[in-house]
């Protein structure tokens, strides 16, 4: 605050206006990374969510006769998936008929510290065989693969952010003369006047805001201080004739 209170008033309204910029960009990239966030997630669940019905109903015959020795080949697609940490096949007692663990290359990545912030989904979907559920097909996953695009869209939305910044420190920079500059002929014409005595000058204005109507009332001023001062001259010009005849 003391710092901010020796700054001149254009560097004050360039920093104000600088720190509301950045505030306003600040809640739209938290707005935007949220709801980029969500559709990332909304899509992948859907994906997967898509394959798993396909594959509960390929393998619905044998999880109900619960033969899944030939049904391994049946779950290949979520298998091959990258983002399945885990498949579980359920029968209708909802006990383990079959639970896989995919391995796949693990991602390298600069962000894998993120990774435990973001936990892993639970999707489950019923395997019907003739209108009826013999059993529950469970996969849990990954969002790895979330957090790395989501990292690529807060980078992209970063770069956007400071050169918006930027151009908005450029276009205030720029609106700021407009009115600052009238400030600074004021005060230069004030301190002038201050200086040199000179009461018969006038300022000229040139809009009706707060700075048009300051200025006005500068030259208010100065009329009646010129007035005042002919008013005494004329005194004492008027004593000197009285004391002369005297």
């Amino acid at each position: 605050l003391r710092l901010f209170r020796n700054l001149k008033i254009a560097e004050k309204l360039l920093l104000t206006e600088l720190a509301m910029t950045l505030s306003m960009l600040l809640v739209f990239s938290i707005f935007a990374l949220g709801n980029h966030y969500h559709d990332l997630r909304t899509h992948l669940v859907q994906n997967i969510l898509v394959q798993m019905n396909v594959v509960a109903t390929s393998i619905g015959p044998a999880v109900m006769f619960d033969e899944l020795s030939s049904a391994a080949k049946t779950l290949e697609p979520l298998s091959d998936n990258e983002n399945i940490r885990t498949i579980v096949v359920l029968n209708q007692q909802q006990q383990t008929l079959e639970s896989l663990h995919p391995l796949h290359a693990p991602i390298a990545s600069a962000w894998q510290w993120l990774y435990p912030f973001f936990g892993d989904m639970a999707l489950t979907t019923p395997i019907i065989v003739n209108e009826k559920v013999v059993g529950t097909l469970r996969a849990t996953i990954k969002q790895e693969q979330i957090v790395d695009m989501l990292i690529g869209f807060a980078w992209s939305n970063t770069i956007a952010a400071i050169a918006a910044a930027l151009f908005g420190y450029f276009v205030m920079w720029r609106l700021n003369r407009y009115i600052v500059g009238p400030i600074h002929t004021l005060q230069t014409f004030v301190s002038n006047i201050t200086q040199n005595h000179h009461y018969e000058q006038r300022i000229t204005t040139q809009s009706n805001d707060e700075i048009g109507l300051l200025g006005k009332d500068i030259n208010n001023m100065l009329e009646s201080i010129s007035q005042r001062d002919a008013q005494l001259q004329q005194e004492l010009e008027h004593r000197k004739e009285i004391e002369e005849k005297l």
